[in-house]
């Protein structure tokens, strides 16, 4: 699908804790409220000032390796891939057990990003999925936006992983994340990232009327949902652009040219999206 990582407009970070009226002697929650603010360096300084008290090490860890994981991504022309190593040695000091339930989908939330990002293909892939399962079914973050950004990067990671294993694998892939799709939806109408992943594992399976339709109705739909709405019909439009009507004009004329097939369809589709502005 050519989705990439962290794509949702306004959702890069996830935010760890709430700091309304934090004090600021308190160094955990000063290094919240810095990561919060993108100021990954004086979360840093924080975090390992509260990782001296034994009563904030363990969430501290959290948020120490949060902050170097992030400074790594933030990063992105020119990574230091010493800050990926410090993010994997400060989690392997946490103790998901004695976290609280925000602190845990944190933890979760960190490893799959980190083993996303370790650079060994389908296998971190996978795994970073399974890690983005587990802060889902946890009951994730209460905020729907938070929960939202969790359900894309896993969507994400399991799409990437098509494009490395066998060709056998794709179909139950895309039928599991439609399935998930489905749910998140189900729990929140508005989701705009399940709203395009209907759509995108929809054709995933085999199913272009269903992809089709979902992405009209999602087009339609786009106008409602503020600034989530226009990233959602930017990226709906890359796929039936790009992906649905090449593939559905390739089945429509087998045996022939499909470039005219294909200029009759995007001019459907073009229609459909001048009428629905």
């Amino acid at each position: 699908m050519n989705r990439t990582f962290l794509t949702l407009t306004g959702l890069v970070v996830l935010l760890l804790c709430s700091m309304a009226q934090a004090p600021t002697t308190d160094p955990l929650l000063r290094a919240r409220r810095a990561y919060n603010e993108h100021q990954f360096d004086a979360a840093i300084a924080a975090a390992r000032e509260a990782r001296a008290l034994p009563n904030l090490a363990n969430p501290a860890a959290v948020v120490l390796a949060r902050a170097y994981l992030e400074r790594f991504l933030a990063k992105s022309d020119n990574p230091d891939v010493s800050d990926l190593e410090a993010a994997r040695k400060a989690f392997a000091d946490v103790k998901p057990a004695l976290l609280s339930p925000a602190d845990r989908t944190e933890f979760l939330v960190g490893m799959g990003m980190l083993v996303y990002h370790d650079g060994c293909s389908d296998g971190c892939l996978s795994a970073a999925a399974e890690f983005f399962d587990l802060a889902l079914a946890a009951g994730g973050p209460t905020d729907a936006m938070s929960r939202e950004t969790i359900f894309e990067w896993w969507a994400v990671a399991l799409d990437r992983q098509t494009q490395f294993g066998p060709e056998e694998d794709r179909v139950p892939t895309y039928r599991r994340i439609l399935e998930r799709a489905e749910a998140e939806r189900a729990r929140d109408i508005d989701s705009a990232s399940a709203t395009y992943w209907i759509a995108a594992a929809s054709r995933g399976v085999g199913d272009f009327n269903r992809a089709w339709g979902a992405a009209v109705a999602g087009w339609v739909r786009a106008k409602y949902l503020g600034p989530r709405g226009e990233t959602l019909r930017a990226d709906l439009h890359r796929l039936v652009y790009d992906v649905l009507l090449p593939e559905r004009a390739k089945q429509l004329v087998p045996d022939a040219d499909p470039r005219p097939q294909l200029e009759v369809l995007r001019k459907q589709w073009t229609e459909v999206t001048e009428k629905y502005k």
